[in-house]
This record gives structure tokens, sequence and C-alpha cells, in this order.
């Protein structure tokens, strides 16, 4: 489990920030939720700074075969997850939180 937690969060400082670097986006405070035993799926989190606008379209790990951008929204008493259609907006000097929903 810590090996997996590891490997997401090397993933997410990586994979996003060295992707990101190019668009002027800092990174910070990245973290994946550990898996147990048998579980496929995990998610990734950290707070993303645009020096400049920039938008998120697309991510890859190698530690995972996919990697998806989601979102969470209420649909009456229910939490939704769905995947982000057409990226992520970053605009310049604005924290956006990748947070557990």
């Amino acid at each position: 489990m810590k090996t997996v937690r590891k490997l997401v969060t090397a993933w997410a400082l990586t994979t996003l920030s060295g992707a990101l670097w190019a668009q002027s986006v800092d990174v910070q405070g990245a973290w994946a939720r550990p898996t147990v035993p048998g579980q496929k799926a995990t998610g990734a989190y950290m707070r993303l700074t645009a020096g400049t606008d920039a938008k998120l379209v697309s991510a890859s790990s190698p530690v995972a075969g996919v990697v998806e951008l989601h979102e969470m929204k209420m649909e009456g008493d229910v939490m939704q997850m769905r995947a982000l259609a057409g990226g992520l907006d970053l605009r310049m000097g604005r924290m956006v939180d990748l947070k557990p929903g």
C-alpha cells in the first residue's frame, strides 16, 4: 500500500508538474489516496496555480494504465462523478484545488 502511494505521488509530482511546467503552472501539496489489496483505482490530489492562462487537458502515469480527470457535482441528493470534458481551465494567479469530492 505504501509503495502504491509513493508511486502515485511520484507520478503526480513528476508527470503533471513536468507537463504543466511548460505552461508555468506550480503544483503543490500533491498526494494520493492509498489503496487496499485488490483495489484497482485511486485518486491523486494537488493544488495548481498558473503563471499564465493554461488548460489541463490530459495526464498520464507510468504506474497507472489509465489517468482521468473528473469533477464531482451534486444532482439532487446524489453526488455524481463525471469525466471533465474539455479539460480544466487554469487562470493566471488563481489557485485550483484538485481535492476529494
